[in-house]
Formats: C-alpha cells, structure tokens, sequence
C-alpha cells in the first residue's frame, strides 16, 4: 500500500512538473516581456508629451522634438536592456502622436 501512494505521488508531482514547464514558465515570461514594452510605450508618451511642453513656443520644430524622443526613447531602452530598431522607433512615434492628436483613418 505504502508504495502504491508513492509511486502515485511521485507520477503526480512529474505531471505539475511537466504542465509548469510547458505552460505556466513561458505564460509568465510571455506576461513579464510584455510588461516591458509597455513600460516603454508609457515612457514614449511621456517623451512626446515633454518634447511638446519643451518646444511649444518655437515654429516648426517637429523634427527636433522628434529627435528629442528618439534620444530619449533610445538611452531607456539601452538601459533597461530592451532591443528595439530606429524603425520601430519611429512607427511607435507617429503611431502614439496620432493617437494624442486624436486623428485615424477609419474615424467616422
């Protein structure tokens, strides 16, 4: 009898095993990588909405606050240690200011 609960319990625990490793690990990390791009595209927002305060009274400085925001963006993510392309940069850049801006394609 004392056996058979063993053997039970031991096919038991290598079952939660195998469902944690398979499902619950990536599930987590899955969780934990997109917080942390959510950080970043809370702190572009941050650096849109700080290059409009900062250049505010000068005429015709899209691309210098533009500029702003990729130095920003870039030097947070080297420090948090997250790989992101200009490119990706700049699509998340036109996409958050049209969304602030409040214009879309399909708006009716």
């Amino acid at each position: 009898m004392n056996e058979t609960l063993f053997t039970i319990i031991k096919y038991t625990i290598g079952i939660l095993a195998l469902v944690v490793f398979r499902y619950i690990i990536p599930f987590v990390k899955l969780k934990l990588e997109n917080s942390k791009y959510a950080d970043v595209l809370d702190f572009i927002e941050k650096c849109v909405n700080a290059a409009e305060s900062i250049y505010k009274n000068i005429p015709k400085s899209g691309e210098e606050k533009k500029a702003y925001v990729i130095d920003a963006i870039s030097h947070y993510a080297t420090q948090k240690g997250i790989k992101i392309t200009q490119e990706q940069i700049d699509i998340l850049i036109e996409g958050l200011v049209t969304e602030l801006s409040g214009y879309t394609i399909n708006k009716k």
